[in-house]
C-alpha cells in the first residue's frame, strides 16, 4: 500500500489545525496560506557562552500554492504581521517559514 504523505497526512492535519493567513509580497496580495505556528528552542554558542532563544515558525503545506513563499514575504496571523526570514523545505510537501515580527 502506497501512502501519499501530502494528501493522507499533511492535508488532514492542516485542515484540522491550520489557521488562514493572508500572504503578501511587496504589498501585493498573493492569496491565503493555511499555517500551523510553532515555537522552537535554539541553542546559540557563537560567543562561547551558551544562550537559548525561541524561534517562531509557521508550517505551511506547499501543494496548491501559486508560488513558493520567499524571504521578505509577509504573512498575517490573527492580526499580527510576520515577515518571512527563511524558508525551510522538509522535502515531504511542507515548509517551515522562520518568521519575525513585521515592521
Amino acid at each position: 500500500m502506497t501512502v501519499d504523505f501530502d494528501a493522507d497526512v499533511l492535508g488532514p492535519c492542516f485542515e484540522t489545525f491550520g489557521v488562514a493567513a493572508p500572504w503578501r509580497r511587496g504589498g501585493a496580495m498573493l492569496g491565503t496560506l493555511t499555517v500551523i505556528g510553532t515555537l522552537r528552542p535554539v541553542l546559540d554558542e557563537a560567543q562561547g557562552v551558551p544562550s537559548l532563544s525561541m524561534e517562531r515558525t509557521l508550517g505551511v503545506r506547499l501543494a496548491g500554492l501559486p508560488s513558493r513563499p520567499v524571504a521578505g514575504d509577509i504573512v498575517e496571523v490573527s492580526g499580527q504581521g510576520w515577515q518571512i526570514a527563511e524558508v525551510r523545505d522538509d522535502g515531504q510537501g511542507k515548509a517551515d517559514l522562520v518568521v519575525k515580527v513585521a515592521s
